[in-house]
């Protein structure tokens, strides 16, 4: 399945800092992407880490290299950036989520580099 999310939404997943979108918009795209309806609060940094780093679907060097002229352009003040997106270049992107044969692999990521798991183990 496909979604639409725009440049607003997808900034938070491929910046780092959360976009204007807000938190709700975090859980919508990692769960979509992820096949994870469900995404809680912990699982979200290792489901982006996921994305980027394992996954690393075309849209999001699309997005990174968007992202990276419109800093260009304006520079990289946050209200600035968000200015400029809102009104000027919020682009819609088609989403897909991951490959299902991806799903059992990706579960094992999530339990191996859990937040959870790897508390106390540098003790």
């Amino acid at each position: 399945m496909v979604r639409q999310f725009n440049l607003l939404q997808l900034f938070s997943l491929v910046d780092g800092r959360l976009s204007i979108t807000g938190m709700d918009a975090i859980y919508d795209m990692l769960g979509h992407i992820c096949r994870f309806p469900g995404i809680m609060t912990h699982h979200l940094p290792v489901a982006n880490t996921y994305v980027q780093t394992v996954l690393k679907p075309s849209w999001f060097a699309q997005v990174e290299t968007e992202l990276n002229e419109i800093k260009a352009k304006v520079g990289d003040d946050f209200d600035t950036l968000m200015r400029h997106i809102q009104y000027n270049q919020n682009t819609v992107y088609d989403i897909p989520q991951m490959p299902e044969e991806n799903e059992a692999a990706f579960g094992t990521y999530m339990v191996e580099n859990s937040l959870l798991n790897n508390i106390g183990k540098n003790r």
